[in-house]
């Protein structure tokens, strides 16, 4: 039986540790958004994932969804 498996861009889902790497965040930092609810997350018994399109989504909006170049002088 050969497994195949997927890369990361077809992947659905991250581990914590690879969505804080992708995030540009610390892992610490990640699960810490986790308990707040902040970071959209799945968990099944002890497991957390980060599905793929909610961190894309969640890092978009994040900031009010401004983009670099876009944000407003404060």
């Amino acid at each position: 039986m050969t497994h195949i498996r997927p890369t990361a861009n077809e992947r659905k889902s991250y581990t914590v540790k690879e969505a804080a790497k992708i995030a540009g965040f610390g892992v610490v930092a990640m699960y810490k958004g986790i308990r707040e609810g902040t970071v959209p997350h799945i968990k099944m018994g002890r497991r957390i994932m980060i599905p793929r399109t909610a961190l894309d989504r969640w890092l978009d909006t994040a900031g009010g969804g401004f983009d670099s170049g876009d944000a407003p002088n404060r």
